[in-house]
């Protein structure tokens, strides 16, 4: 049965099908206990290609000429923001495409490929904050792109999230420590020490809704 299964759903998927060859691949899913692993290993490529075919872009966002490690859309839709390597900090208009303007700021030549990895706006829209390898924290007004704070944190910027009540602004850095910052003030509140892992790029940081914070990191 899970041979004829990837056979139907290699058919479909040469016929432009993908919508029913992904059914009929998630109908294998319950086969795999008896089956060997270079099978379902075949399985699982002719999944991530129907996967691929499955859907279309809505819309492709070009310009930011860099590798990219984060992305942050506005609370109200109307600015993505990408960030990536050589200090790239570029804002889109989500609705059309276009890049609108390419913030400078952040070291191009820091670290090993000076990336931004971490975007976030506030929950108002009215703030962008950005971090990376350059180690600095800076919040960027929007829409007038302007800095508004900027500071140094003690070691290279991994992830960023602010608390929900907007007071509190959370960075994982290289050092495997988070550092708890004020908005707009560049005096620590406290660092915290969890353990051996490096807190990892992007939302690896989040706020529970009963205060407490929640990071993940590279070793798992």
């Amino acid at each position: 049965m899970f041979e004829s299964g990837l056979t139907h759903a290699a058919l479909l998927a040469q016929g432009e099908d993908y919508a029913a060859a992904w059914q009929i691949l998630g109908q294998t899913v319950e086969l795999d206990d008896a089956i060997s692993a270079g099978r379902r290993h075949a399985r699982n490529l002719l999944a991530g290609f129907v996967d691929l075919r499955c859907g279309e872009a809505d819309r492709i966002y070009r310009g930011a000429d860099a590798a990219l490690k984060d992305l942050a859309l506005s609370p109200d839709g109307r600015w993505l923001i990408a960030g990536g390597e050589r200090g790239t900090l570029v804002v889109f208009d989500a609705e059309s495409g276009k890049p609108v303007q390419r913030l400078e700021g952040h070291d191009p030549e820091s670290g090993t490929t000076a990336s931004i990895r971490a975007v976030r706006f506030t929950a108002d829209g009215g703030t962008l904050i950005s971090a990376g390898e350059d180690r600095q924290i800076i919040h960027w007004s929007v829409p007038g792109w302007q800095i508004e704070h900027q500071w140094q944190a003690p070691a290279e910027v991994f992830s960023l999230a602010l608390s929900l009540d907007g007071e509190t602004l959370a960075s994982g850095n290289r050092d495997e420590h988070i550092t708890l910052w004020p908005m707009g003030d560049g005096e620590q509140i406290r660092t915290l020490f969890g353990g051996s892992s490096l807190v990892a790029d992007g939302t690896s940081l989040a706020w529970l809704l009963d205060g407490r914070l929640v990071s993940g990191g590279y070793k798992g």
